[in-house]
């Protein structure tokens, strides 16, 4: 059963989508008077004195991604060098800086014709300079592959299209659960969560690399949150979580007939097995059972009383602590969440 993709996102928003984004105030909780430590090589943060090196982020990066669009782009992008690589190997072939130079002039003349003459090579894609250089010379090696074994010299878009499409069509790809270490398998090879990690970070905007390595702190913030407060994450909770998602989902107007089985695989391509032993699931259940240990109802209620105009302006005039208790306990989730990074020194690099 489909249903439509604004009001779900809108639901999604509203009851069930924890906020792991960046935070509204600087996740950096630094003294004045002290000099954090640097951070060591192959560290992208340190959350009090917990190190996130650089392969815990991305294979981070490798998961949060992996059946997104994002993800599909970046495993072609990198099954698509090593075909490259392995056909050079194979015909013996290799490309300079004189191969790299004349396609580049001769893709910017195009360009520059079709687009008459205002538009160069670099104008129309857009990229970085170094990241355009190294797309240039995959499509020069390729250029070079397919004169050794045609013997066209400068084969059209279409030769090359046909070319790769046909040197990918033996490739049955198998992604793996996101659990695992290996992000998609085939035959006689793999891509790593870590390597699928470092292609997405070369296609992410800043501002997304940087929400991920929030939301990874936050994930190291809750546990040890919990940790400390002698709470478990078990199965019990797991399940307890999924069965209250599964109860907002058949109670809403917008989803009835559903079940959030269904959402979850709707929206995000995952079965709740896979999302259930994905870390932020696991941490979003964590936070919900510190706020609950936390908040009692006399807590929970002097909350509502102080901020009562804020809940009249949004629900009206009648609203009581009763028919406010979802958006209460949402917020001091959120808040609880704030607290959490504002109580810690965190250092990043981005």
């Amino acid at each position: 059963m489909v249903f439509h993709i604004n009001k779900l996102v809108m639901f999604l928003s509203m009851t069930l989508a924890l906020a792991f984004t960046a935070i509204a105030q600087d996740p950096q909780s630094e003294p004045a008077s002290e000099i954090a430590p640097p951070l060591s090589p192959g560290t992208v943060a340190r959350v009090g004195d917990i190190p996130i090196s650089e392969a815990e982020y991305f294979r981070y990066l490798g998961t949060v991604y992996a059946r997104e669009p994002e993800g599909k782009i970046a495993t072609t992008q990198e099954l698509t060098e090593r075909v490259l690589m392995a056909a050079a190997a194979a015909t013996q072939v290799e490309v300079d800086e004189s191969d790299v130079q004349d396609l580049a002039e001769r893709l910017d003349a195009r360009a520059r014709t079709e687009s008459g003459g205002s538009i160069g090579l670099v104008e129309s894609l857009g990229a970085e300079e170094s990241e355009l250089r190294h797309s240039l010379g995959l499509l020069a090696l390729q250029e070079k592959i397919i004169a050794v074994e045609t013997g066209v010299s400068h084969p059209s878009d279409q030769q090359l299209r046909a070319w790769m499409e046909n040197a990918l069509s033996g490739f049955e790809l198998q992604p793996a659960p996101l659990h695992d270490a290996v992000a998609t398998r085939w035959h006689d090879g793999e891509i790593t969560r870590i390597q699928l990690g470092r292609r997405l970070y070369a296609l992410l905007t800043p501002e997304d690399r940087a929400g991920v390595l929030t939301e990874l702190i936050g994930i190291l913030l809750i546990r040890a949150a919990t940790e400390r407060a002698g709470l478990e994450l078990t199965a019990e909770a797991l399940a307890e979580e999924i069965a209250r998602r599964d109860a907002l989902v058949r109670n809403r107007d917008e989803t009835s007939g559903i079940s959030y089985a269904d959402m979850v695989k709707q929206m995000q391509n995952l079965t709740v097995e896979e999302l259930i032993s994905t870390p932020s699931f696991g941490a979003q259940v964590r936070l919900r059972l510190l706020v609950e240990q936390r908040w009692d109802e006399t807590r929970l209620r002097s909350y509502f009383e102080d901020e009562r105009a804020s809940f009249e302006q949004r629900f009206g005039p009648d609203i009581t602590f009763e028919a406010a208790q979802s958006a209460l306990w949402r917020e001091v989730r959120q808040l609880s969440y704030r607290q959490l990074f504002s109580e810690c020194r965190i250092v990043r690099s981005f």
